[in-house]
């Protein structure tokens, strides 16, 4: 029999070998492009960017429960389901507590969701014998969506400084060879964002820059006082910030696009409190207002241009005095008592 080359060895066994361009142009494109439509395609990785106690725990649960039940995520994006199952890693809540939560998202397929509890522990996937292990668990369990929550806590004994790229990149690549090995198709992982208020759309994940350039997806997270708000960005996705609502019985989460973004949901909380504050102390000047809302000079006056573009609001000046603020419909009653 003829032997092979070397040459024709090396390229059918290594990794990297495919088929020349014009041969993958004559392939069928698949008939699934979409995990999650519209947020999520087949085979990505999944980054999600979220402020402390913003909800991201609750947010994977809703993505576990919408893969393996088929139900749309957050009500908006439609699954295409596979049958396989959800391997969360939970290195961030307590075990009894997540089993708690889990147990209150309702999810009906619960065969296929496998939580792995492992606060306190590691699992360095720079070690051969761990990486086998856990391709060898993902495989076991057939798992096709697999998460992983947070990085932070995820990289311990792999990576030492999580603002260095070169490590940072390492790690990023064994979760790939990890998904690979394992025949895993999706990957999901939280990661936080530094401390500190942000403008909105200037959020980041705290560390290495690899973490924003890796994924195919980014989803940010963001807690504005009590309303929560979501947007994406990534490979054809482009999802604008809209506000999430929560249901406390059954934890789900449902996106309201088009419902409006942080800055609009301020100006109009901003707007309601001026004009509430009028109603109380009608004639009041920029001071007066500033001082009974606790508000700056750049707050006010946005609340008080929102408000007289709305026909809400009347602006008066007096000589030697400030500008004095009514609201519309007190100065109309007065007009109209005084005909």
């Amino acid at each position: 029999t003829r032997r092979s080359s070397p040459l024709v060895d090396l390229q059918q066994s290594c990794p990297c070998h495919q088929p020349l361009w014009v041969v993958q142009l004559e392939q069928p494109e698949p008939t699934t492009r979409w995990r999650f439509r519209g947020l999520m395609g087949v085979g990505h990785n999944l980054v999600i960017i979220a402020g402390r106690k913003a909800g991201k725990t609750t947010l994977i649960n809703n993505l576990a429960r919408s893969y393996v039940d088929g139900t749309p995520f957050l009500g908006r994006f439609e699954v295409t389901t596979t049958g396989r199952a959800v391997g969360i890693f939970n290195y961030e809540v307590e075990a009894e507590q997540y089993r708690q939560w889990l147990r209150e998202a309702r999810i009906e397929a619960t065969d296929r969701v496998f939580p792995l509890n492992l606060r306190g522990k590691s699992l360095p996937l720079a070690s051969d014998r761990v990486f086998d292990w856990v391709a060898r668990w993902l495989r076991d369990r057939d798992i096709g969506l697999w998460i992983v929550d947070p990085w932070s806590r995820a990289y311990v004994g792999s990576v030492d400084n999580g603002n260095d790229e070169a490590q940072v990149g390492r790690f990023l690549a064994r979760l790939d060879e990890v998904k690979q090995a394992a025949g895993v198709d999706e990957l999901a992982m939280p990661v936080h964002t530094p401390k500190g208020r942000v403008d909105p759309g200037a959020e980041s994940a705290i560390g290495s820059q690899r973490l924003e350039a890796w994924p195919d997806v980014m989803l940010y997270l963001v807690r504005d006082e009590q309303q929560r708000f979501l947007r994406a960005e990534g490979r054809d996705v482009d999802v604008p910030e809209s506000p999430l609502h929560y249901d406390a019985d059954t934890r789900a989460l449902t996106l309201d696009i088009g419902g409006g973004s942080r800055a609009e949901f301020r100006h109009h909380s901003d707007r309601a409190a001026l004009l509430e504050f009028l109603r109380q102390h009608p004639g009041s000047n920029c001071t007066e207002i500033e001082t009974g809302l606790g508000w700056r000079d750049k707050r006010r006056r946005a609340a008080v241009v929102d408000a007289a573009i709305r026909d809400q609001l009347v602006v008066r000046r007096r000589v030697g005095r400030s500008e004095l603020h009514w609201r519309a419909i007190d100065v109309e009653e007065t007009e109209d008592a005084t005909h």
